[in-house]
């Protein structure tokens, strides 16, 4: 038996002792024994006990329905009220500070037991519960996920969280009364037959998805689901994760990637290029050579040797061209000097 503290709020002495001993050989830790409303509030905040037993008819100008009020107003201690008359508007007072239990004097010691137990568990209960909807609330409000609860049967939004608000640009009053459907730019029944599949699975993966924002931009989402039980109604969880900057993420890969292919095609050019002028050169070589023997081996003052010393000169050009080309591609140094521009059309007249 644990030594719960109980607050004994009774006018009647006697009755007080009663109960106080009824308690005690129970393994109740009576705190007090006070006999008045105001003292009752007094000693709540102070002694802090874990349940009080509260006559409603009490000496003073504060009954025990009003000291309830007090009391719940600044604490969660539980109250069972005890009194001798059970008329309809006092029991409507009561209802109204939320009571654990009711005992109608006389009773028995095995009735306030039960009473106390019933109240002291109802309390835990309703504790554990109330730090639940808290962790739960923290959790919807601190999520960097959007969150929206959604009716099962209508899909209706029933709550949202911060995240899912500014994602989306709208208010949680204008989400409410929007649907899930109202929220998809695309693929509309492709969700409704995903958000079926959750009456089998409960929790599954229902993709990528775009949805609508308030501006008229759409936004890509990935949709986890599950079905829960939320006040008592079958409702769909959904998070929801803005996928903007992995969109933004993969599109600048596809863009590097592409650079790269591009500079990679650009490389291989430079080193054709090049290969390409070396081979060039060597022709041109064979060619000047060639031409230099046919010229020896003509008669001085032959027309024939005035037209291969053109091409001689015509064969030069075009190794200068490839010698340039190779500059130009890094794979020579190059050389800096005066052009005389009248010059070079001179030389590309015969051309």
């Amino acid at each position: 038996m644990a030594n719960e503290r109980i607050l004994v709020v009774e006018d009647n002495a006697v009755i007080a002792e009663n109960i106080k001993m009824a308690l005690t050989d129970r393994g109740y830790s009576v705190s007090s024994l006070v006999s008045s409303g105001e003292k009752a509030i007094e000693c709540a905040g102070v002694v802090r006990p874990d349940l009080i037993l509260m006559d409603i008819r009490l000496a003073g100008e504060i009954d025990g329905v009003e000291a309830a009020h007090h009391i719940r107003a600044s604490t969660d201690i539980p109250v069972i009220y005890l009194t001798a008359y059970a008329d309809e508007e006092l029991l409507a007072r009561a209802k109204t500070t939320e009571p654990y239990g009711y005992l109608l004097k006389p009773f028995l010691d095995k009735e306030l037991h039960a009473t106390i137990q019933i109240a002291l568990y109802k309390h835990r209960m309703n504790r554990q519960l109330s730090e639940s909807e808290n962790r739960y609330r923290a959790m919807m409000i601190q999520a960097a996920d959007g969150i929206l609860l959604l009716d099962a049967a209508t899909l209706q939004i029933l709550e949202t969280n911060p995240a899912m608000e500014k994602l989306l640009g709208r208010s949680s009053d204008e989400l409410s009364q929007l649907s899930l459907v109202d929220l998809i730019f695309r693929n509309k029944e492709q969700l409704e037959l995903d958000i079926n599949c959750l009456q089998g699975e409960r929790v599954c993966r229902l993709g990528e998805r775009i949805f609508c924002k308030k501006d008229g931009l759409t936004v890509h989402v990935d949709i986890n689901a599950a079905l829960i039980s939320y006040n008592a109604h079958e409702t769909y969880s959904i998070m929801v994760r803005d996928l903007t900057e992995l969109k933004r993420a993969e599109e600048e890969h596809l863009r590097l990637q592409h650079w790269f292919s591009q500079v990679n095609k650009a490389e291989s050019l430079n080193r054709m290029a090049g290969a390409i002028a070396h081979h060039f050169n060597n022709q041109l070589g064979v060619v000047s050579g060639y031409l230099e023997l046919a010229m020896i081996d003509l008669p001085s003052g032959s027309k024939v040797q005035a037209s291969l010393a053109e091409a001689m000169k015509a064969s030069h050009r075009a190794s200068e061209v490839s010698t340039l080309m190779l500059t130009y591609l890094g794979q020579t140094p190059g050389k800096r000097e005066q052009l005389d521009l009248s010059e070079v059309c001179r030389w590309h007249l015969p051309m």
